[in-house]
């Protein structure tokens, strides 16, 4: 998977799975805190555990002898191609501790990609994922009705993928019995097929909420759906 990453680096990336496995080959090349800022949007929100701007946070980091190492597994991609988001498997400590990440790419002026924000879980097993990453791209059609429109939590895409702490991805629903206290980054696709937003939960410093919807033509469906910082079962 590494030489796959390398190779990635070596030509400008087209997409966001070109823009995250640069990310990734620069953490091993360079450092994984010089890559994290060199990829980050200078409005982009992390978590460190609390949400906060991250060329702030990362700014005064040393970059670790040893950079965790990831791959992207699935890209949901706005119809117009100017937002996506990815998700995937990491490793680190030489596979003693894996788990999953989640990064909001957007397409720059200037022809590159910044991250909006990232974030991750661990998982009890490493993940699995091919060197052919799932894409799944929000239809384009009706998109009139898709700009400014307010998705619906409740209306859901056959294959949503659910993510939480320390459990394996799924098609299964997270339970949790948490509050929401309000928006803490969101955004959506300049034609409006794609549309994010993490909402904090009350729980561990940091608890979250992320959702992503997708436009299927008629409707946004809300495709992905993580918790982070709340005791959650499947």
């Amino acid at each position: 998977m590494l030489a796959v990453l390398l190779l990635a680096a070596a030509a400008p990336a087209q997409d966001s799975i070109g823009a995250e496995r640069a990310f990734a080959a620069m953490a091993q090349t360079r450092g994984q805190w010089t890559a994290f800022r060199a990829f980050a949007a200078p409005d982009a929100i992390t978590f460190g555990p609390a949400a906060t701007n991250a060329q702030a946070l990362l700014a005064p980091l040393r970059d670790p002898p040893v950079a965790v190492m990831w791959w992207p597994g699935r890209s949901w991609v706005a119809c117009d191609g100017s937002t996506a988001i990815n998700t995937g498997p990491w490793v680190r400590k030489g596979g003693k501790s894996t788990g999953t990440f989640t990064t909001v790419w957007q397409h720059q002026a200037d022809g590159g990609w910044k991250w909006l924000l990232d974030h991750g879980r661990e998982t009890p097993r490493p993940v699995s994922a091919s060197d052919r990453p799932v894409v799944i791209r929000a239809a384009c059609g009706n998109l009139r009705g898709a700009k400014g429109a307010t998705p619906d939590p409740a209306r859901l895409a056959s294959d949503i993928l659910y993510q939480a702490d320390n459990l394996m991805p799924s098609a299964q629903r997270v339970s949790y019995a948490a509050q929401e206290t309000g928006r803490l980054a969101g955004g959506a696709s300049e034609d409006g097929s794609l549309a994010w937003r993490t909402d904090g939960l009350k729980g561990e410093e940091g608890a979250h909420l992320f959702r992503l919807w997708l436009w299927d033509g008629r409707t946004h469906r809300l495709v992905l759906e993580e918790v982070s910082g709340v005791k959650a079962g499947g």
